[in-house]
């Protein structure tokens, strides 16, 4: 808890610690945003894995709601031709449950791919997110039962 509240801590501390001192505001967003914090946030540093397991769900959904929404495209070097996503929202929903569970496993042939930049961003931001949240929940996992 003191590491989460040292502003050397903050993100970007080595240009901002005179600014974290004079603005309250920037230095409460500092705090929020640091490393630390997304850590107690993620898992309550480490000790809880029921909060580790709920946001590691809440990221998948998130991202089958938000590739659900964002135009996919059939993946033209698979083979036979997949039907376009975006004719029902049940398609669109299933299309979207699978192309995040591609994205969160890796795969590197995906049957469904997004047509705009912000579909390839969010697909980049999903990998990195659930590649810091699995550690995470089995850290907590092993803390829990190694007690």
């Amino acid at each position: 808890e003191m590491r989460r509240l040292d502003p050397d801590r903050f993100v970007f501390a080595r240009w901002l610690k005179s600014k974290y001192e004079q603005w309250r505001w920037l230095r409460w967003l500092g705090m929020q945003l640091s490393v630390v914090n997304l850590y107690r946030v993620c898992s309550k540093y480490g000790t809880s894995y029921q909060r580790a397991l709920a946001v590691l769900g809440l990221l998948v959904l998130t991202s089958v709601l938000t590739f659900s929404i964002i135009d996919l495209v059939p993946n033209p070097s698979i083979t036979p031709p997949l039907p376009r996503v975006k004719t029902s929202s049940i398609t669109a929903l299933k299309g979207g449950l699978i192309h995040a569970l591609e994205v969160a496993t890796f795969r590197r042939d995906a049957l469904y791919i997004p047509t705009s930049r912000w579909g390839y961003l969010f697909e980049m931001t999903e990998q990195v997110l659930l590649a810091i949240q699995v550690p995470i929940l089995l850290f907590a996992l092993r803390r829990r039962f190694r007690r």
